[in-house]
């Protein structure tokens, strides 16, 4: 007879067999690698990873103490030590791609430890097969390392919560391993981005909700708790500061605050389904409905921690980076990107919460197909700016005596990547805040990445007379338009009034360049 103590497990936990069990977990961990791992090196670098290139290249004492690109040094750490392999494309984006992997496996093990078999598999396979999670674990940028990290803080916490609730803890001991694991990876994911602050603050309310008003954790266990976030508050002040640079400074400031249906539909996009057509609206009320009931059926089942979690998760993040937002705007797919973990388990603990096996399966596939069929389709299509395409187009057809003259000098640094070693045309930007034309120089970069936010120009020479100098040598100017809707006006007169006239454009994925020539 079970003890009417212990939650009573569902039977489809009851039937699995160590060998199923083994045999699905490998096959899953198997479909994530296999939808992020391979082809990493196919597709050019767009804007944020040629940053994180750059970045990387950067000496030591200048990662660890300037602030730049509104990140903390880690990931670029990671990545400056794998560079030392080579700097391709696949190399940049091989340890994202590994991160999204492992990310799978700890939900499973989370889901496993705290809920069972069926919770684990279909959390694991949801995640698995997330679109948002594989595009991002595709992509040279520390957000799978983050995930990763959350994910196995969440799991130190859950294992501290479950070695010491219910008063019966002995001493220090009882989830010391649980709270080192909690505490190394939260460290880590300060140093990796500033929006991990915000995910911990989730986390540690998880501990307080415990506490009271659940009352399953111990006075003696929340004061070693608070001490050890003490211990972690204590080792990134040396990176406070630069926050508060990064938060007085122009960081998101070209993002508006989202409003709250659209934030809706980009939390529904996150954690559902996509590319439903009419059916959209219907899905994503499902989705929010079953998300719901696994987060209130796992509480009734007794599996109140990783509920309680995966709730505030799941519900918390976008909420929290919403209301952030409305004092400095953050709100992005990627800033909630940890939501991803919450949701994918509440989904698990709906799935175990079902008596019939067919029904688990009918429910995991009816969430897993849909997201396969959108993470596909993105594989499908996966491309951004064709900065590859636009350097070789540049070096083939550009003189040297010629000027490239990019709308937005960040643009610069994918450029700048592809052009690294060749003999490249003069190079200039347009800063509509000075109306002047800013040398940029391929020895620049690193200064211009590195540089405190709201100072980038500083780095870049003003250019007083370049058009004409230009026009003197009979050159010509390609104008490269990227990361803005169109050439500003003001640039466009100002090469007409110089003597240029537009005589031929070309258009690589989401850039746009066009030759100026001298009519005088």
């Amino acid at each position: 007879m079970q003890p009417v103590n212990q939650p009573r497990r569902s039977g489809l936990t009851d039937r699995w067999h160590r060998p199923l069990e083994a045999g699905l977990l490998l096959a899953i961990l198997a479909l994530a690698a296999g939808l992020r791992l391979p082809g990493l090196g196919e597709q050019p670098l767009w804007l944020d990873e040629a940053v994180t290139f750059h970045a990387a290249q950067l000496p030591l004492p200048v990662l660890l103490t300037r602030a730049f690109d509104t990140h903390p040094p880690l990931f670029y750490l990671l990545e400056k030590a794998a560079l030392q392999s080579g700097g391709s494309e696949a190399v940049l984006r091989a340890l994202p791609a590994v991160c999204g992997v492992a990310t799978v496996g700890v939900v499973y093990l989370i889901g496993r430890r705290h809920s069972g078999v069926a919770c684990a598999l279909v959390a694991a396979l949801l995640l698995a097969v997330s679109a948002p999670h594989v595009e991002y674990s595709r992509e040279a940028r520390s957000y799978s390392l983050l995930l990763l990290e959350m994910a196995l803080a969440a799991a130190g916490l859950l294992g501290f919560l479950r070695a010491n609730e219910g008063g019966t803890a002995r001493g220090p001991s009882r989830g010391r391993g649980a709270a080192v694991l909690y505490g190394l990876c939260a460290l880590a994911a300060l140093y990796t981005h500033v929006v991990a602050a915000l995910y911990l603050a989730l986390l540690n309310l998880a501990v307080l909700l415990a506490w009271r008003p659940l009352g399953r954790l111990p006075a003696p266990a929340l004061r070693r708790w608070l001490l050890l976030n003490l211990g972690l508050a204590i080792l990134w002040l040396p990176w406070l500061r630069v926050l508060l640079e990064q938060a007085r400074g122009e960081a998101f400031t070209w993002l508006d605050q989202v409003p709250p249906g659209e934030a809706l539909r980009s939390v529904a996009g996150l954690y559902g389904f996509r590319e439903l057509w009419r059916l959209q609206p219907f899905a994503d009320a499902a989705a929010a409905l079953l998300l719901v009931a696994g987060l209130a059926g796992g509480a009734a089942r007794g599996r109140v921690r990783l509920a309680l979690v995966a709730g505030l998760l799941a519900l918390g993040v976008p909420a929290l980076v919403w209301l952030v937002g409305l004092a400095k705007p953050i709100f992005l797919p990627r800033t909630i990107l940890a939501g991803l973990l919450g949701s994918a388990l509440a989904f698990g603990l709906a799935a175990a919460a079902l008596r019939s096996r067919l029904l688990a399966l009918a429910l995991a596939a009816a969430l897993a197909l849909p997201a396969l069929r959108s993470t596909t389709n993105f594989l499908a299509l996966e491309a951004k700016a064709d900065w590859r395409a636009a350097a070789g187009l540049l070096e083939a057809r550009a003189a040297p005596g010629d000027l490239l003259l990019f709308c937005r000098a960040f643009a610069y640094l994918p450029y700048g990547y592809y052009a690294a070693g060749r003999t490249a045309p003069q190079a200039a930007a347009w800063d509509g805040e000075t109306e002047s034309l800013l040398r940029l120089r391929p020895e620049a970069i690193p200064a211009y990445v590195a540089a405190p936010q709201g100072t980038k120009s500083a780095v870049l020479e003003p250019w007083s007379g370049a058009l004409r100098e230009v026009a003197g040598r009979g050159g010509a100017v390609w104008l490269v338009a990227a990361h803005c809707p169109e050439p500003p006006p003001d640039l466009r007169r100002r090469l007409e009034a110089a003597g240029f006239a537009r005589t031929r454009g070309w258009s690589p994925t989401a850039i746009g360049i066009a030759r100026y020539a001298p009519t005088r």
